[in-house]
């Protein structure tokens, strides 16, 4: 079974490999390993932790585009709708996970990664920045008047709003400013591991009532809290949950494989790279109810 990750932090792990000196670096790191685990189509995330300016994302937003470019394997879209099932070849589309350097012009700056061919993005990491605040800001903080007009004028373009990472009180601020499509990327269920990343009943029922998706995350400390059950089959636990409580639409999966960042490793036992997914595609086939989870969902969302 074919899969749709919502959320590779890629961006991050080529601009690295650049910045080293690499070239073709989907190519020589990446491809085969997607491959091996049937990721046929994934969001490209360009991460920025809070300490990035604007010229700093749009280094990261136009190498990883070049690079994407220049793998010969490798189809950059920006709908959904034009990716091709049934052919051998691989696609990206662009997402930002946090838009830190956009501390002004915010509309003409969203522009720009829209013509990119951005199509998701959250407004922050877990930081507190001029847009919104992240699970590690102050509560009190939410969207601000800079975060309403970017969530706005998201919406105006057609590139999908990431709550992810955003804390309770910007998640529902960005809920009461906005009318369409919400996804969370790479979030699990709190009901089952009550890590602040993890989203409330009350969100997911949102999110779903909003048409949107959820990617089930297979990072360890948002699987479950004790170590010897970060394994996949309570991985496959939280993605039960989700279902159950968002319906089968409404789920998907946004890995977060930490391979992507050098010398980490947070991973779900089982679960834990790019070329284990096959294992989930396998449990899929299995249970076929559950075959709208592997990218028909995703697709749904990025079909414009």
């Amino acid at each position: 079974m074919q899969l749709f990750d919502l959320h590779a932090d890629l961006g991050y792990a080529v601009l690295k490999k650049h910045r080293a000196g690499y070239s073709n670096i989907l190519s020589s790191f990446y491809t085969a390993k997607l491959r091996a685990g049937n990721i046929k189509a994934l969001c490209m995330a360009s991460y920025f932790d809070g300490s990035q300016n604007w010229e700093q994302m749009q280094e990261m937003v136009t190498v990883l585009k070049r690079e994407i470019a220049c793998c010969e394997e490798m189809t950059l879209v920006c709908n959904a709708s034009d990716i091709d099932w049934e052919d051998d070849r691989l696609y990206a589309m662009l997402s930002i996970e946090g838009m830190c350097g956009i501390r002004d012009n915010v509309e003409s700056k969203l522009d720009w990664l829209y013509e990119q061919g951005v199509r998701l993005a959250s407004l922050c990491w877990n930081e507190q920045n001029e847009l919104a605040c992240g699970v590690r800001g102050s509560h009190d903080h939410g969207l601000t008047a800079l975060g309403i007009r970017a969530v706005q004028h998201m919406e105006k373009l057609g590139m999908r709003i990431d709550v992810s990472h955003a804390d309770e009180q910007t998640f529902w601020d960005i809920v009461d400013h906005t009318s369409g499509i919400l996804v969370a990327s790479h979030s699990n269920a709190s009901a089952l591991c009550s890590n602040p990343r993890n989203l409330t009943q009350d969100q997911i029922k949102v999110i779903a009532e909003r048409n949107g998706v959820i990617g089930v995350v297979t990072a360890a400390p948002f699987v479950h809290f004790k170590k010897t059950k970060q394994d996949f089959e309570h991985y496959l636990k939280q993605v039960q949950w989700i279902t159950k409580t968002a319906g089968i639409e409404h789920v998907g999966y946004g890995f977060d494989f930490m391979e992507y960042y050098d010398g980490t490793d947070d991973a779900v036992k089982g679960i834990s790279s790019p070329q284990e997914a096959s294992v989930l595609g396998d449990w899929i086939s299995r249970n076929k109810e559950y075959k709208k989870t592997a990218y028909e969902n995703a697709v749904r969302v990025f079909s414009y």
